[in-house]
C-alpha cells in the first residue's frame, strides 16, 4: 500500500527479474494458505503493485542531485501518476558509487579548494557531490519518513577482525566519510560458492552435468553478513541485540518459482 521509488545508477536494476520474484512470492504465500491464485490473478496483482514502482535512471552525479530535489513536487503530483495518494515506503538508489571514478576524474581537473570562513577549505569536488547527496536523501527521509537503502560494489575483500571476543567481518568502504557516517547498517551480501568442473573433465561429462549444475546455481543461497567496521559507535544494546542475533549474519535465497 505504499509507493517505491527506486533510482538505478548503474542501469542493473531488472524490472523483469522483480517481476518474476514477486509472481513466486505471491505463489508461495498463498499456497501455505490453501489458498491458490490461477495465474492472470497473480500476474493482475504483480502489474497493479509494479504501478507504484517509480524508476529513475540519471547518468550523472548531478543529475542524481537534480533528480532527488524534484522528487518530492513529482511524487505529491497527483497528475503525474496513480501514487500520489500513497505512502513513501522506501527509497532505493542502486550503485551509489556507480559514479565514483567519474567524480574522482572530475575532481582531478577541478582547481584546488579555495578557503571560506575561517580559514577553513571548501572541500573536493567529490566530497562536496557526496554531502549534497546525503543532504537531498536526509531530506526525503524527514518528509516521506521512510528509510533509504543503497547497494554499491566492493573495491576490497572482506576481512575478519576480533571484536569483543568474536571474529566479525569488516570491509573498508572507499566512498566518502560523509556516506559512511550517514549509513546505520551495512550489510555484506556474498552468493555461496559452487563447486567447479574437476579438472580433465570432458566437454561431453560436462555437457551431460549441465542440467544439475544448472539447478545448483538456481537453488544456491546468498549470506548476509553485518559490517562491524562502524560498531565502535554502536550503543551497548543494539551490541548486544546483534550479538543475540547470530552477529547479525542470515542466508536467503532469491528464486522466481
Amino acid at each position: 500500500e505504499s509507493a517505491v521509488i527506486l533510482i538505478d545508477l548503474g542501469n542493473t536494476f531488472s524490472l523483469l527479474r522483480l517481476r518474476d520474484i514477486m509472481a513466486g512470492n505471491v505463489r508461495s504465500c498463498m499456497h501455505e494458505r490453501s489458498e491458490p491464485l490461477p495465474p492472470d490473478a497473480i500476474n493482475n496483482l504483480v502489474r497493479t503493485s509494479l504501478n507504484h514502482l517509480h524508476i529513475f535512471r540519471p547518468q550523472s552525479s548531478p543529475c542524481l542531485l537534480a533528480t532527488l530535489s524534484n522528487i518530492q513536487s513529482y511524487i505529491l503530483d497527483v497528475n503525474s501518476h496513480i501514487s500520489a495518494n500513497r505512502p513513501v515506503g522506501a527509497i532505493v538508489l542502486c550503485n551509489v558509487d556507480a559514479f565514483f571514478w567519474q567524480d574522482r576524474l572530475d575532481d582531478a581537473e577541478e582547481p584546488p579548494p579555495i578557503e571560506v570562513n575561517n580559514g577553513q577549505k571548501s572541500g573536493s569536488l567529490l566530497s562536496r557531490r557526496y554531502r549534497d547527496l546525503v543532504a537531498h536523501l536526509r531530506r526525503l527521509q524527514t518528509d516521506f519518513s521512510c528509510p533509504v537503502f543503497a547497494t554499491t560494489s566492493a573495491l576490497s575483500s572482506t576481512t575478519f577482525s576480533r571484536i569483543d571476543g568474536h571474529m566479525v567481518p569488516t570491509l573498508q568502504s572507499h566512498l566518502p566519510s560523509i556516506w559512511r557516517s550517514f549509513v546505520t547498517a551495512r550489510l555484506i551480501l556474498q552468493r555461496d560458492s559452487i563447486c567447479k568442473f574437476p579438472h580433465g573433465m570432458s566437454a561431453e561429462e560436462a555437457a551431460g552435468e549441465a542440467g544439475q549444475r544448472r539447478s545448483a546455481v538456481e537453488n544456491s543461497a546468498f549470506t548476509a553478513r553485518l559490517d562491524w567496521s562502524d560498531s565502535d559507535a554502536w550503543r551497548e544494546d543494539r551490541r548486544k541485540m546483534i550479538k543475540a542475533i547470530r552477529g547479525g549474519d542470515f542466508t536467503y535465497r532469491v528464486s522466481g518459482n
